[in-house]
């Protein structure tokens, strides 16, 4: 059976970088697929695209009710569900027919992917095809998705570090947490070191849930609350005198409320 092969630095192993699979071509310096990791999200995100710029899938961490990593396409549809079992091998749950098996040690790249028949489909290893330094090499049997089975790499290695566990995923616990937690937000501890931009994280839904963005040119403190779209919601500033206050506009700058510190 012929192999589709691709090569991969082992420094993709530090979550937070972006990185790529590279292709065969060009003595294993062509690019296949790219891989961004969306730092702002309180998640960890990555979003995967073609050479052409094109995104493929979204790889997203789940925690609710256990701990997953889920695969959408590009049009936000479910494709895989990536688990850790407790035996330390990798689940992705995909339509039962095209479900996923990982096996080997992840966190050092040495990966074995199987079908639901027990057949090898794919498999990691340091890189031997070509001569580079610090590479891992993926070989896919030609009669597989290669985009999805790369996918599912990134999900496992992000998962290497679980405990594992055989728990049923209870739908009816995600839907709920979702609800839950659909008007509940997490902002970071660093928001406090004013002078820098920050995101107030949603816990539900879509991650980012507002910008604020401080306007470091100005004397007093001067915040914009802005939604995802880069609209200004609300306007946070300053007051000196006659008493140090913080005043809340609407973007017309009609006075919406003051803020004080009382004794």
């Amino acid at each position: 059976m012929a192999m589709n092969t691709y090569l991969m630095r082992k420094q993709w192993m530090s979550l937070g970088d972006d990185f790529v699979f590279n292709s065969t071509e060009e003595d294993g310096e062509g690019v296949a697929f790219t891989v961004d990791n969306k730092i702002l999200h309180l998640r960890e995100t990555y979003y995967m695209g073609d050479a052409d710029g094109n995104t493929l899938y979204k790889i997203m961490e789940r925690n609710i009710p256990n701990h997953r990593v889920v695969i959408y396409d590009d049009d936000e549809e479910k494709v895989a569900v990536v688990r850790k079992r407790g035996d330390g091998t990798y689940w992705a749950h995909v339509d039962d027919e095209r479900d996923l098996f990982v096996s080997g040690d992840v966190e050092s790249g040495d990966m074995t992917f199987s079908n639901v028949g027990g057949l090898n489909v794919a498999r990691m290893t340091d890189a031997w095809l070509f001569a580079i330094g610090d590479m891992k090499q993926i070989d896919i049997r030609a009669d597989q998705e290669d985009s999805l089975i790369l996918a599912v790499t990134v999900a496992c290695q992000y998962l290497a570090g679980d405990e594992g566990d055989d728990d049923d995923d209870d739908e009816e616990q995600i839907g709920l947490g979702a609800i839950l937690f659909a008007s509940a937000y997490l902002l970071r501890n660093a928001w406090l070191s004013i002078g820098d931009d920050f995101v107030i994280n949603k816990i539900g839904g879509e991650d980012v849930g507002w910008y604020v963005n401080h306007k470091a040119l100005r004397l007093r403190q001067y915040y914009h609350l802005e939604n995802e779209d880069g609209d200004t919601i609300l306007k946070i500033r300053e007051r000196v005198a006659p008493r140090h206050r913080m005043i809340i506009e609407d973007p017309d700058g009609e006075k919406v409320a003051v803020v004080r510190k009382r004794g």
